[in-house]
């Protein structure tokens, strides 16, 4: 955050204003890095669950994932409510502030969906893993 304060030791609204933006910059990048984390431990369990099928600790090695996604999914989608409302929040300030450039809300509302997104159909594909994976192929060296 910026250090801004005024000489009568109040904030003004471009205090508030850079607060929200920096604010918008933290949910963006939690987004992301939370996502990549997650696609790193489902990865490397469903690529392990995929190498045991038909074992009793295939319910026990996807059960970690399959909650996570379905967590994670639930908190994404709520992200998208709260980043639009962070959004027009940004732009009204912005609008009143009469700042030139404006920051592209947008970005954060599509990232938080992606996510979403992502998190159902990986949680779709474990649960695929789990019930039918001994009905998928196994592959072979060549």
């Amino acid at each position: 955050m910026r250090n801004t304060e005024h000489p009568d030791g109040g904030h003004s609204r471009f205090d508030e204003y850079w607060h929200l933006v920096d604010l918008w910059r933290y949910y963006v990048r939690l987004f992301i890095e939370g996502t990549t984390f997650y696609a790193a431990i489902a990865g490397g369990l469903a690529s392990f669950a995929l190498y045991n099928v038909g074992k009793p600790i295939l319910l026990w090695v996807l059960l970690v994932p399959l909650v996570l996604g379905i967590g994670l999914a639930f908190l994404s989608i709520k992200g998208v409510y709260q980043s639009n409302q962070l959004g027009k929040a940004i732009t009204d300030l912005g609008a009143k502030l009469d700042v030139k450039q404006r920051v592209h809300v947008s970005i954060l509302t599509s990232v938080a969906l992606l996510s979403a997104l992502f998190f159902c159909l990986s949680v779709v594909g474990l649960c695929a893993i789990l019930f039918y994976g001994e009905d998928l192929p196994t592959p072979t060296l060549p």
